[in-house]
């Protein structure tokens, strides 16, 4: 099934859902036929162990495979009987009875059929087995029916679709809509949250906090393995006149203020606790851009990590910029340790195309959702292509950490892809602003850990309180504590 299911995907993946088929032909007719064409069937029990397979095999025997026949029995019970014939020779499901075998079972269904030729036993056979294989799969009502189980909190699993699959047929059709949620703040408002400050929203996690303590707040959280370390740092360049000309605060840290050494030890500061987090074959990836790409990649090498791909993403459209304007970012993607890192792209075979150019809208294309996330943080990144992200390199349920939060496009991604985002932010406003955005997107409340209220509830309450005097201060690192401004983000 995954072998024609991962057929189909990447036949939709090529033709872009312009795919139009032709009326198949039917085959004549004109071949011999049986008289009695419903042959007397006769439910039976046998033990697995009696049952005997065909000398020659159509399908070889996989592990893989029937540990998940197991594992789908194990939770429906065996209601596919097995095809014998009166000699207990087994005509279709071989791994069916290997599965059984595996439970322990002392006697499954099986359909008996006499047969009268060998001629007749080999066609059945193959007419069984092979046929079945070459049934087109509706991709759209699967998409349905998993979207079904998936809120009714059955283990889909069980079915014999893996993750990549499962994620490829519910999510590889949606168009790149402009993301839905309002991100321009009401200038009055009141801010709710205060440094260390956490959120639970759903599943995810947001730290109101610095990426250089991520260590310490993953400890506290009870925080599992991460897989991906995925993050927007800053690029040590002032905001105004580089990266936007419009009325944008400057990032509390590494918005040119600091020197190369400067910048050198707060990549080494941050990517040695997120990296610390990190399972062995787990991955980081910073956007960045041609002026901090050597940075980025000396702490890296400082740290042991592996250099896996140097991936481009590509805007449609150009932004600011001197000579040449800007027109794409950075994405060096690094590996931790000496297993191997998840991969779900493998050339295509999972039905997902990918390359190391990655083609979406920027701010400065009309109606993206990366535009409309401009009025709030100066870098923004599409929702869309944060999501192939997290297709590409984890599987659902997996912990996904942005030291570098920003408005939450990460969460975002993760919470439609079914990972589980654990997000640091150092500007209380932006916690703010990505409360309410998962708040709107989910329509479910996000609840601050510490009291146990709702966010709603901590801003009622938070309202009528005094506001925490705050220092204005900037240490020689370009740490700033007050003047809390997002060190960058998504």
């Amino acid at each position: 099934m995954s072998r024609n299911l991962k057929a189909a995907l990447l036949k939709r993946d090529a033709e872009r859902r312009a795919r139009r088929k032709q009326p198949a032909s039917i085959p004549s007719l004109s071949t011999p036929r049986r008289n009695d064409l419903m042959p007397n069937l006769c439910m039976v029990r046998r033990d697995p162990a009696s049952l005997r397979p065909a000398e020659r095999k159509i399908h070889m025997l996989d592990e893989t495979h029937v540990a998940q026949i197991a594992a789908c029995i194990a939770t429906v019970g065996f209601v596919d009987p097995v095809l014998i014939d009166t000699d207990d020779r087994i005509l279709d499901g071989v791994s069916r009875v290997e599965a059984a075998k595996r439970l322990g079972l002392e006697a499954i269904p099986c359909v008996l059929v006499e047969i009268t030729t060998t001629e007749q036993w080999e066609l059945i056979r193959l007419g069984v087995n092979v046929l079945s294989d070459k049934a087109t799969y509706d991709l759209a009502s699967i998409e349905v029916i998993l979207r079904e189980l998936v809120v009714a909190g059955a283990p889909i699993e069980v079915v014999g679709i893996d993750t990549v699959l499962i994620d490829a047929i519910r999510l590889g059709d949606e168009d790149d809509e402009p993301d839905p949620a309002d991100l321009v703040p009401n200038p009055a408002a009141i801010g709710v949250t205060r440094q260390s400050d956490v959120f639970s929203c759903g599943d995810h996690r947001v730290v109101c906090g610095d990426a250089r303590e991520a260590a310490d707040w993953l400890g506290k959280l009870a925080v599992g393995p991460v897989r991906l370390v995925l993050t927007d740092i800053p690029y040590n360049v002032a905001i105004a006149g580089h990266v936007t000309r419009g009325d944008h605060r400057e990032f509390a840290m590494a918005s040119g203020e600091m020197s190369d050494e400067q910048f050198a030890r707060f990549n080494d500061a941050w990517m040695s606790q997120a990296a610390g987090s990190l399972v062995d074959g787990g991955l980081l990836a910073t956007f960045i851009d041609w002026r901090g790409l050597s940075a980025v990649d000396r702490a890296a090498s400082r740290l042991g990590l592996e250099q896996l791909n140097l991936i481009v993403w590509g805007k449609t459209n150009a932004g600011m910029g001197g000579l040449y304007r800007s027109q794409h970012e950075l994405l060096p993607l690094f590996k931790k340790g000496h297993a191997p890192h998840r991969n779900n792209v493998k050339l295509g075979q999972n039905g997902r195309w990918r390359t190391n150019l990655w083609t979406y809208p920027g701010a400065s294309t009309a109606g993206s959702d990366a535009r409309r996330g401009l009025a709030d943080h100066p870098t923004v990144k599409p929702v869309a292509m944060l999501k192939d992200a997290l297709l590409d390199v984890t599987d659902r349920g997996e912990t996904v950490l942005d030291p570098f939060l920003g408005s939450g496009s990460t969460l975002i991604a993760a919470e439609l892809t079914g990972r589980r985002c654990v997000g640091i932010e150092i500007d209380p406003l932006y916690v703010d602003l990505i409360i309410r955005r998962f708040e709107d997107a989910t329509k479910t409340e996000a609840v601050h850990l510490q009291s146990g209220e709702t966010f709603a509830a901590l801003a009622s309450r938070r309202a009528s309180e005094p506001a925490p005097v705050r220092t204005e201060s900037a240490a020689s690192d370009g740490r700033c504590i007050g003047r809390s401004r997002p060190a960058r983000g998504s």
